[in-house]
């Protein structure tokens, strides 16, 4: 039976008239009809069409097609670029990385006909600059194996991909103290917007020390028995931290929150720590006005920072687990519902926390027997607090608040 399409015609027959269209080069086509048709092409797929023939390769330079970013590996002879993380890997140098698809030497032989593997890696990245346009910075993956004497090269290609990347991966086993802080160095001092900094499986030397270790803004590091407290009161408008592996303490912590109380501007979005032992609680917290919110139905305080800060984010949620701790700052808008990550601070909790702190600051005036002519208005103050916060179902365990009521 002959299929027929919605109009009464033939599928068969228009098939027919398809396969007798002659073929037509891709260039006299418009470029912008061009570019879209390419975009639906794997990058590596496009860049064995590119390098057919020179013609070929100047057109793909003069369309320039979108992807998302370029990952160099600075690895030895591992050395690769990879189009996007998934998108195909250029094998630079003669030993091939372990991905799903490569583009062999032999495809871009009339890029690589530098003296050196890093002159080689340079060539093709200029290239793929001129063939491809990324949305994104690049990320840069340094391998630990002859890191050294990569970063001692002086090589103008490695400090520029350094100081211009988004994302900088340092991976494999131990890692030099003169390495990392070349690491540092190079990408530069200041962090930005975008920029984030990966130690992966990497074994840093535990005395090892930097004025720049919190620069970027997101900052991953799997061992970071290195960072010491005072690292973290440098901590800055970062919108990410994950020390995974560190040496810090309960102690440490304590004065950590304190510090993050204190600071005018905030310091983090989020904070992610595991510690050399298991983080005690009453440590943690200790000196610092809590309240647990029971809604949550985790063992989740929130703490208020000091009413004068400048803070966007000015209540802390901090979340203990054994030996890992999590803290995210949160905030309260004025339409009625928080901002948070995954938890959310209601209007009533932000003012329950306004009056556990100013609780406690009668409390210490009044044991301090100063300003005795207020202390009948003092007392009178605290009565009323302890009105409010009955009324909204806040009991004190073992000396911290706690609220069950969900308004």
């Amino acid at each position: 039976m002959e299929v027929l399409d919605g109009v009464g015609h033939s599928v068969d027959q228009e098939m027919e008239e398809v396969e007798d269209v002659e073929p037509f080069p891709l260039d006299v086509l418009p470029v912008s009809i061009v570019a879209r048709v390419l975009e639906m092409m794997e990058p590596h797929e496009m860049l064995n069409l590119a390098l057919t023939t020179p013609k070929m390769e100047a057109f793909f330079k003069h369309i320039r097609v979108g992807i998302t970013n370029f990952v160099i590996h600075f690895s030895g002879e591992s050395s690769a670029i990879q189009l996007q993380s998934d998108g195909g890997t250029i094998i630079c140098g003669t030993d091939p990385l372990n991905a799903k698809v490569m583009v062999p030497r032999e495809t871009i032989q009339s890029w690589i006909n530098q003296e050196t593997l890093l002159g080689d890696l340079q060539s093709v990245y200029r290239n793929l600059c001129q063939m491809f346009r990324p949305h994104y910075h690049d990320t840069v993956v340094l391998r630990t194996t002859g890191l050294d004497h990569l970063l001692l090269e002086e090589s103008g290609f490695v400090r520029d991909r350094l100081r211009n990347c988004e994302i900088i991966i340092v991976a494999g086993g131990e890692i030099s103290k003169e390495a990392l802080d070349m690491v540092f160095l190079l990408s530069g001092a200041e962090p930005t917007d975008y920029r984030e900094l990966e130690l992966r499986s990497v074994q840093v030397p535990v005395d090892f020390e930097t004025r720049n270790a919190f620069q970027f803004r997101r900052s991953i590091f799997d061992d970071a028995r290195w960072v010491k407290l005072n690292d973290l009161f440098k901590i800055r408008d970062l919108s990410h931290v994950t020390l995974k592996k560190t040496n810090l303490t309960s102690s440490d912590m304590n004065q950590f929150i304190k510090h993050w109380i204190n600071a005018d501007e905030d310091m983090f979005g989020e904070f992610y720590s595991t510690g050399c032992e298991e983080f005690l609680r009453d440590k943690i917290l200790d000196g610092i006005v809590t309240l647990e919110v029971k809604r949550l139905r985790i063992g989740c305080y929130f703490i208020a920072s000091r009413p004068s800060s400048n803070k966007t984010y000015p209540y802390l949620a901090v979340i203990v687990s054994r030996n890992k701790i999590k803290m995210l700052p949160v905030t309260f808008e004025k339409h009625g519902a928080a901002e948070s990550h995954e938890f959310e601070l209601t209007k009533r909790e932000c003012d329950v926390l306004e009056k556990l702190q100013r609780k406690v600051f009668i409390e210490e005036m009044l044991a301090s027997n100063t300003m005795q002519d207020l202390r009948p208005r003092m007392m009178r103050e605290l009565e009323l607090i302890g009105n409010f916060l009955r009324k909204y179902k806040v009991i004190f365990v073992e000396g911290r608040a706690r609220m069950y009521y969900r308004p």
